[in-house]
């Protein structure tokens, strides 16, 4: 098993996905008792956006594996790439059966709900639950401060998300989320500054685009005042 996931990645150095695939579609024809290679075989079709292949592949491999969490979360993850929300919850809802502690999940689903404006107190029970496992990590912070904003507590989510942002400067979604509640809080210019700093730090420019189309529409607003 350790040669198959050394050769796929090799090709993947390469960017040779084609023979990264084979070399893991393989591996599972002979080794198909190996969890870890769906969950290879998955990251590879993530990688190439061949997101239906991926949830086709994953279904069969929890099928077969039901109880591994693993496998169900990156199910859940394939799930949402294509926009399946209720399945994406539904997914998530068996890791954490599977695993109560199971940190991604605990995230995932959290910021599911809180994007979708779903379970806004079960949200933030879960991301606090993700937070008590692993206190050091930004984008679960981010989550609880996206999870306040969305319920009203402006003040609590700039807090969280501060702390969000100190531990990841260069991420666009904290940093665009920051800006959201400083601009919900009536600081504008705070707003714009983080506004400006998450178009600088996206990599895809339609995102960026509509991020600092923030700026532009508060500076308008302003003007017009």
């Amino acid at each position: 098993v350790e040669s198959i996931v050394h050769t796929a990645y090799l090709y993947k150095m390469k960017n040779d996905y084609v023979h990264a695939i084979d070399s893991v579609q393989v591996g599972i024809k002979n080794k198909a008792d190996q969890p870890q290679l769906y969950a290879l075989y998955a990251s590879f079709l993530d990688d190439q956006k061949q997101y239906q292949e991926a949830v086709d592949m994953l279904s069969k491999a929890v099928d077969k594996f039901p109880k591994h969490a693993q496998l169900n979360f990156f199910l859940g993850s394939m799930q949402d790439r294509l926009g399946k929300t209720d399945e994406v919850i539904t997914t998530m809802k068996k890791v954490l059966e599977i695993d109560a502690n199971h940190i991604q999940a605990l995230n995932y689903l959290a910021y599911t709900y809180a994007d979708h404006n779903l379970n806004l107190d079960d949200a933030e029970k879960l991301a606090k639950h993700a937070i008590e496992l692993q206190p050091n990590d930004g984008f679960i912070m981010d989550t609880l401060g996206w999870i306040q904003f969305k319920i009203g507590r402006t003040s609590d989510a700039i807090k969280t998300l501060e702390a969000a942002y100190k531990m990841q400067p260069t991420e666009s979604v904290i940093a665009e989320h920051l800006g959201d509640a400083y601009y919900k809080y009536q600081l504008p210019e705070k707003a714009k500054k983080m506004y400006l700093r998450a178009s600088e730090v996206e990599s895809n420019l339609d995102v960026a685009r509509k991020i600092r189309a923030k700026i532009v529409s508060i500076d308008q607003q302003n003007f017009n005042a």
